[in-house]
């Protein structure tokens, strides 16, 4: 591996520049060469750090993010970018294979659940809950700007109207409350700033940020799972709140959607023992996901699982 050709050349541009060491970095990891990938990473990161870090702010700023969560959105944005930067602009990984895209793009389709996980860290809630809070976030910034007025005379009902009962008045309320106290009321959007946010803008153009193969395989394994092995699933993670992670499993499975989960599950032979239930559920899981062991590469599916499981968990709460 020669260095210098991963360094900009005098001509290019963010997209030329960017495009072309993504596409030998990719080489370097298909022929095995792991360490070289990384060592010329280094070198390309450089260059990147700059750029992820602008993008990060400025989502930040959008969405009134404090400087806790920032500090872990920008934390888990720049290891997401370190595995998966070889996909810019791959055709694998593009609806539109004649075309390319910018790589501030690229960075906010890529990091879009790092904001979302920073913020459940920082809140104590469950990444479920995250993106309805950050549409009243903007819903509120956007009715302050159109009124002028500060964001405390926004009300619940002048969001809910805004956006238009997609998120009811007291889940509002709810996430509201939860809020204050962890925002930095002084964090304000710079005057005139055009702030580009992101909220699934980017999924036509660059489609299922899994590989078709590494999709087709995660469809396979959860095909095999029912809508409680996945509840169970995302208990385990901790995706669905820190609360519901430790909650013991005598209570975990009296809960009102556990119990309706439980009665629509067709794949139980014996719904007499619960807790038994659960715990040979969890070990049918577990396998479940070793199977993708060999079948897709690690770096193709790490960082999409929870946006894989979420968007599923999305569908059963529906």
């Amino acid at each position: 591996m020669r260095t210098e050709d991963f360094r900009r050349k005098g001509n290019e541009d963010n997209k030329v520049y960017f495009t072309r060491v993504a596409k030998l970095i990719r080489e370097l990891k298909v022929a095995g060469k792991d360490n070289e990938a990384a060592e010329a990473y280094t070198v390309v990161y450089q260059e990147l750090c700059p750029i992820i870090k602008e993008v990060i702010e400025c989502e930040s700023r959008a969405y009134r993010l404090d400087d806790a969560t920032t500090y872990e959105y920008l934390k888990r944005a720049d290891d997401v970018i370190a595995r998966t930067f070889d996909r810019y602009n791959d055709p694998d990984h593009l609806t539109e294979k004649d075309k390319q895209f910018g790589i501030k793009s690229f960075i906010k389709v890529t990091t879009k659940y790092c904001m979302r996980d920073a913020l459940a860290r920082t809140l104590c809630i469950g990444l479920d809950q995250c993106k309805p809070l950050l549409k009243i976030r903007r819903a509120r910034e956007k009715l302050c700007k159109m009124y002028r007025i500060d964001r405390e005379s926004v009300t619940a009902e002048m969001i809910f109207d805004e956006l238009e009962g997609t998120i009811s008045k007291e889940k509002i309320t709810e996430l509201s409350r939860i809020e204050k106290g962890f925002v930095s009321l002084d964090q304000t959007r710079e005057n005139g700033e055009q702030v580009d946010v992101f909220e699934d803008n980017y999924d036509h153009i660059f489609g299922n940020e899994l590989s078709d193969t590494a999709k087709s395989e995660l469809d396979k394994v959860s095909g095999k799972m029912s809508d409680l092995d996945v509840y169970i699933l995302l208990k385990e993670f901790g995706i669905l709140g820190e609360s519901l992670r430790r909650m013991e499993m005598c209570d975990f499975v009296i809960t009102s959607t556990f119990k309706k989960l439980l009665e629509e599950d067709k794949m139980i032979r014996s719904k007499e023992d619960p807790v038994k239930t659960v715990y040979n559920k969890k070990a049918k899981i577990m396998k479940l996901l070793a199977e993708l062991n060999g079948k897709v590469s690690a770096s193709d599916v790490q960082g999409c699982l929870v946006s894989y499981f979420m968007a599923r968990w999305e569908k059963i709460e529906k």
